[in-house]
């Protein structure tokens, strides 16, 4: 099996390949082959994914099944001290363009993806909080052949790609 995991992610979505041995599906029964930035297209202000450059990379790879992080937009309301956090219209209409670009392209290679919440991956893993620098750190850990790749703070979505990718393995293997 090989499994794709995708981090969708506000700034540059990412991906990451697993490829689960043959017949042994389980916590360390695999490996990342690769991770990589979702490619893009369009100027700065008017980006989008890539999705024919996406179907090449899902095809070039061989993937055979797909984890995409479930997300959703955060609304813009004040806090307690008038502080607003979220995302604003125009950034949440984005995040949202992005993620159904993601769910679509899997869905035409030939299979379902399968959708997990933040929630559920982290706690898999022993994750508390937030923190997506703990979430590179924990890839680095358990992949280090793809350290490398995941050297800059700014590498977070590709290692949480990577964890995707592997708790959607280990998950498929225990439901068939």
């Amino acid at each position: 099996m090989r499994m794709a995991g995708f981090d969708p992610g506000s700034v540059s979505p990412s991906g990451a390949v697993y490829q689960a041995l043959s017949g042994t599906v389980g916590m360390n029964k695999g490996n990342v082959i690769a991770v990589f930035d979702v490619p893009m297209i369009g100027e700065e202000t008017k980006r989008r994914i890539d999705v024919l450059g996406l179907v090449d990379l899902i095809q070039n790879y061989g993937v055979t099944h797909a984890t995409v992080e479930l997300v959703n937009a955060m609304p813009s309301i004040p806090d307690a001290f008038g502080n607003r956090r979220g995302m604003g219209a125009t950034s949440a209409f984005k995040f949202g363009a992005a993620f159904g670009d993601l769910r679509t392209t899997v869905r035409l290679c030939g299979f379902e993806p399968h959708f997990v919440v933040p929630r559920v991956w982290k706690k898999w893993y022993g994750l508390i909080g937030s923190d997506k620098e703990q979430s590179r750190m924990l890839a680095i850990e358990l992949f280090p052949q793809i350290a490398g790749d995941l050297q800059r703070k700014k590498d977070e979505g590709r290692g949480e790609a990577a964890l995707l990718a592997r708790y959607g393995a280990f998950i498929s293997g225990q439901t068939k």
